[in-house]
């Protein structure tokens, strides 16, 4: 078997030895010293460069290195007849829970707010509301998406979401359609975005919608970049209207030097790392599906390209 890996930020040789433990005699080719592209059966890819992938005639299914797939459907001439399919690995599930939680609390207990406090040397205890007091809400409710909003939900938030299609999640109240998305928007004290990127979610959290947040609310995006008006984002935290915003994800990635989100007070960002790939567990997760594919039976989290995920 021959697999072709594109990825800049990947240890090749923990890859290859992994993938080989589960699939057997793996050939690895690391782009872009591929060779005969004839003969290259799967990729496993990150942000692969436009037009790329539908030069390898006999490509039986095609891997993201990573939980989205908008950098593997962005290319025009993707080969349609050939899978895709995303990455949704247990380790880095729970780690994009992790830094949901921390978020979840920095804002839930008002850590933000004394870190400025701590700048002016000011001692003023806030008042603590219990989790039951707090709405966050959760934009997305897929693996992950649900995944956060459950684990919100047991430590005792009251806990909202919203997706495209009804979903059935223990302890979170679960909304779609336009009146739902509008109804989650009203009421999320801490609102987290983790949505995909599709034509339809491009910039739906607008100025007309952020507006519709209780004032004071806090935004984290874990979801995708050009899913948030960044001027509007902007314009509510400098007016009040909103509390705070941590972001993960940015429409242009590395962010500009010279990007606003940089230096304002109200703005956390990290550098696209929420839930980064684990090494150690992603390729065995990869392995798994490409043997389904291998045996005619459909990968575990194959993307419908027209829905975008």
């Amino acid at each position: 078997m021959d697999i072709l890996f594109i990825w800049d930020g990947g240890d090749t040789d923990r890859w290859a030895k992994a993938l080989s433990e589960t699939l057997g005699d793996v050939r690895f080719h690391v782009y872009p010293n591929v060779g005969d592209k004839t003969k290259i059966d799967y990729a496993l890819v990150w942000l692969p460069p436009l037009g790329e992938l539908k030069t390898y005639p006999y490509l039986k299914g095609i891997f993201s290195i990573g939980a989205g797939a908008s950098h593997i459907l962005r290319d025009p001439d993707l080969p349609e007849s050939v899978p895709v399919v995303r990455l949704v690995d247990n380790t880095s599930v729970h780690d994009m829970w992790l830094y949901a939680c921390h978020w979840i609390l920095h804002y839930h207990r008002h850590f933000d707010l004394y870190q400025t406090h701590q700048s002016a040397r000011t001692w003023d205890r806030q008042k603590v509301l219990t989790p039951g007091q707090r709405k966050v809400g959760v934009l997305g409710l897929g693996a992950i998406g649900g995944y956060i909003a459950q684990n919100a939900a047991k430590m005792g938030f009251n806990t909202i979401g919203w997706s495209r299609t009804q979903k059935e999640i223990d302890g979170v109240t679960c909304m779609n359609g336009d009146e739902g998305l509008n109804s989650v928007l009203r009421q999320s004290d801490i609102l987290i975005n983790m949505l995909p990127a599709t034509p339809q979610t491009c910039g739906l959290l607008n100025r007309e919608r952020l507006a519709m947040m209780p004032k004071g609310a806090s935004l984290i995006n874990m979801g995708r970049g050009d899913i948030l008006d960044n001027a509007a984002l902007i314009a509510a935290l400098d007016s009040g209207a909103l509390n705070g915003a941590t972001l993960d994800v940015f429409d242009v990635e590395p962010l500009p030097q010279d990007n606003a989100f940089w230096s304002h007070p109200k703005v956390k960002v990290t550098p696209h790392a929420a839930g980064p790939t684990n090494e150690a567990s992603a390729p065995h997760q990869i392995a798994s599906d490409i043997l389904r594919l291998e045996h005619g039976k459909i990968p575990s989290h194959a993307v419908n390209p027209n829905a975008g995920y």
